[in-house]
């Protein structure tokens, strides 16, 4: 079982768009086979103007300059291990219900495959990796050979800080389909976990 928490920035890291909660469990089935279901509750900040009615003559008037969209997110992993040398590889299909404020719900699936090194440094077990990861929307609104359109590059460092605090960093290097056009985006990461 954990928690996991994330914050995002973004334009440099002057403006706070993005946090994230998840509570999380799993159990190992085989060495091989684990499978884990989660709930990921976000808030998104989304730029636009808010307005309010103006008392009397029915006209509108801006009270924000942004709003934040709340999103429900039940999931489930299925993560498969394994290791044919000293190293390490994992392949987590991810299923995501998402449930966005005045939206029209649906499924998105996430196959993130990640490579470990058997290397590690010092008592606290620091250890590389590597993955990549793609992303399959069935959102009605999209037309159908828009559904895949994301893909991440990953590289990361993990450590032991405790027998059950696990923490990280990692960057990302994402490309993102939007309006017919290919948008990259880079993202560095801090995360800290809570393991039982």
């Amino acid at each position: 079982a954990k928690v996991e928490a994330e914050a995002k920035f973004r334009d440099d890291m002057s403006e706070y768009y993005d946090f994230e909660t998840m509570p999380w469990v799993a159990y190992r089935f085989t060495d091989w086979f684990k499978m884990g279901a989660g709930w990921r509750e976000l808030y998104s900040r989304k730029n636009e103007e808010v307005y309010t009615a103006i008392v009397g003559d029915g006209d509108q008037a801006p009270v924000a300059d942004h709003y934040w969209q709340v999103e429900q997110r039940p999931l489930m992993d299925f993560m498969f291990t394994a290791q044919p040398t000293s190293w390490t590889l994992e392949d987590r299909v991810r299923v995501e219900y998402r449930v966005i404020e005045e939206q029209d719900e649906y499924f998105r699936y996430r196959n993130r495959f990640r490579v470990r090194p058997p290397w590690s440094w010092t008592r606290a077990e620091i250890k590389p990796w590597i993955a990549w990861e793609a992303y399959y929307e069935d959102n009605p609104d999209l037309d159908s050979g828009d559904r895949l359109n994301r893909h991440r590059l990953y590289v990361g460092l993990g450590a032991k800080v405790t027998r059950v605090i696990k923490a990280g960093c990692y960057y990302y290097r994402e490309e993102a389909l939007k309006d017919d056009a290919w948008e990259p985006n880079n993202e560095i990461g801090l995360e800290m976990s809570l393991s039982y």
